[in-house]
């Protein structure tokens, strides 16, 4: 598995763990919810969960239109 595989199954499991505590409703705040992405991956770099994260809302706003 090549290093671009991998951060793409990385993604992809941010992307469903934040979809899952955005829909328990815990979450008020965008910074609420990144928070709790960087202590449930706390070997991931923050730049990383948070740049995986707009990638997300990049993708729901696209789906909105």
């Amino acid at each position: 598995m090549t290093t671009s595989e991998i951060r793409e199954i990385l993604d992809a499991e941010m992307w469903m763990h934040a979809v899952r505590l955005m829909r328990s409703g815990n979450y008020k705040t965008a910074r609420q919810l990144i928070a709790a992405m960087e202590e449930d991956f706390q070997d991931v770099p923050a730049e990383r969960i948070r740049n995986a994260m707009f990638d997300l809302a990049a993708k729901l706003r696209a789906d909105q239109c």
